[in-house]
């Protein structure tokens, strides 16, 4: 948990803290405006062009780096 709260980049979400119950765990992170990538994937009245996808994947790739 330290080490992940000490990541800064600007392709990764700032991770605030965890908690951990007997059946459930929870992790606290930056909000995002659009709601996660996965809903936004998800969500078909957004409209993503080839070049939105491209800058995602570019994004994860370099957050990865």
């Amino acid at each position: 948990v330290k080490f992940m709260r000490s990541i800064r980049h600007p392709h990764i979400l700032i991770f605030y803290g965890a908690g951990v119950d007997t059946n459930s765990r929870a992790f606290l992170v930056t909000e995002l405006m659009a709601g996660s990538l996965k809903t936004v994937l998800l969500n078909h009245q957004i409209s993503l062009g080839w070049e939105a996808r491209l800058t995602f994947a570019v994004d994860i790739a370099s957050g990865m780096a």
